[in-house]
């Protein structure tokens, strides 16, 4: 079988592409950059998803699988995000049409669901956050990128399996809270409250999701949600950075009730046609959530679940 990987060199494709290549599979990844360093028995194929979009199709020749984990993650502005995130996702999914790509798994995200009430268990049938427009600039570009996945497979334009990761972490990736500041001694300044679910997922266990959607036989017809067997509090994680890793966090916590009161006013804003673009107090008030996310969907049309645990995850 012959994959293509996008983002290859990065921290999620490169686990993936060491992982398929222990497994036998013909490796490719899509790559930028001439330089970018690959896992061995990876073969690079050169594309800018940015700005060479009529290389693409010649790119995937010979490729049954395409599985797209590129994406820009760092500074800049929302146009960069778009350019990027979505317009590249929809050329590759353009192209994986024209190439006769068999299969195409999108790695999206959480991000793209809307704020809910605590205690809610999230899943695909929540639909996208109704106020794209006023979240951070990654989030709103990973709803768009979204929008055009499920065009393709609800066309039947094209077999995708769109996977939606919590929070990363493994392989050197560490993580405090969503939204904090350290201020010395040990110190964290944390927005929010010790009672936020920290969504996490070992780099294991999401490379073990998306080898399941590569080899499934039939095809997914929802989006599925990749998060750990566990979806621990802040206070209980930090908890567990200190018992596995003894490292102890001395977190502040700035409350974000005022924020959510002026998230609800900016999004009653939005849905009546005057969004005003990225709303901090909007931002603030989703990341400081305290919901679950469904997984078993993902049990269900793969037959995956989590198996790393946050304290397994943390102390290895």
């Amino acid at each position: 079988m012959t994959i293509l990987v996008t983002g290859a060199s990065g921290y999620l494709g490169r686990a993936l592409a060491e992982r398929l290549v222990s497994e036998g599979a013909q490796v490719r990844g899509l790559v930028r950059r001439p330089e970018a360093a690959l896992p061995p028995g990876v073969r690079p194929v050169l594309v800018d998803l940015e700005g060479d979009s009529a290389a693409l199709t010649p790119a995937l020749s010979g490729s049954e699988i395409v599985v797209h984990c590129a994406a820009h993650l760092g500074d800049g502005n929302r146009e960069r995000f778009r350019r990027v995130n979505v317009g590249g996702t929809h050329a590759l999914l353009d192209a994986s049409v024209r190439a006769g790509v068999r299969r195409l798994v999108h790695v999206s995200s959480i991000a793209v669901y809307g704020w809910a009430q605590p205690g809610t268990v999230v899943g695909p049938e929540h639909g996208y956050d109704p106020c794209p427009e006023l979240r951070d600039d990654y989030a709103w570009s990973k709803i768009e990128a979204d929008r055009w996945a499920d065009l393709y497979r609800t066309r039947g334009l094209l077999d995708v399996v769109t996977m939606r990761p919590g929070i990363i972490y493994g392989r050197g990736r560490d993580f405090v809270a969503r939204l904090f500041r350290g201020v010395g001694g040990g110190f964290r300044v944390i927005f929010g409250s010790p009672r936020m679910r920290v969504p996490l997922v070992h780099v294991s266990d999401v490379v073990d999701a998306i080898v399941q959607a590569v080899t499934r036989a039939g095809r997914v017809t929802r989006p599925l949600n990749v998060v750990g067997p566990d979806c621990p509090t802040q206070a209980e994680y930090l908890a567990l950075r200190h018992e596995r890793r003894g490292e102890r966090t001395r977190p502040l916590y700035v409350p974000v009730g005022m924020a959510r009161t002026l998230g609800r006013l900016a999004a009653h804003r939005a849905r009546f046609g005057m969004p005003s673009g990225r709303d901090l107090a909007y931002c603030f008030a989703w990341a400081a959530q305290e919901v679950r996310y469904d997984l078993r969907p993902a049990a269900a049309e793969l037959a995956w679940a989590p198996r790393i645990p946050v304290s397994e995850g943390l102390a290895a």
